[in-house]
């Protein structure tokens, strides 16, 4: 918007049709070149409008997947968390029973040893 303010403030003032064939090659040119500069301001203008209007949908939709993304890895890693903290529970709980059973395994071996050497105790 400012360029084309520019432009329009340094164009030269209309001249007769009479004298526009006289026109030195100088005035002709800088119109030639303010006219020129005008369609790319206005190119430059559409741009700018339709590119604001997109880009900033496109990155208020990135914004909105990469936040859903994060909050579904949230929930994950809370449940792969939980899933974790489970196992280690049964595998404490599978840790127990093993050790209660490898000690009365070896409370029944003492004992059979004792009844074995004693001889005291029949073979039926």
């Amino acid at each position: 918007k400012g360029l084309r303010k520019l432009i329009a403030k340094f164009e030269p003032k209309a001249i007769k049709k009479k004298k526009e064939n006289e026109e030195l090659s100088e005035n002709s040119g800088f119109r030639t070149f303010l006219i020129e500069t005008g369609y790319q301001a206005g190119q430059h203008e559409l741009l700018a409008e339709h590119l604001s209007k997109v880009l900033v949908k496109e990155i208020q939709n990135k914004s909105a997947e990469a936040q859903k993304k994060v909050k579904d890895n949230y929930k994950e890693a809370k449940r792969e968390k939980e899933r974790i903290e489970a196992s280690y529970f049964n595998i404490e709980k599978a840790k127990l029973k093993y050790q209660k059973s490898f000690h009365d395994w070896k409370e029944s071996d003492r004992d059979y040893q004792i009844a074995d050497q004693d001889g005291t105790i029949s073979r039926n």
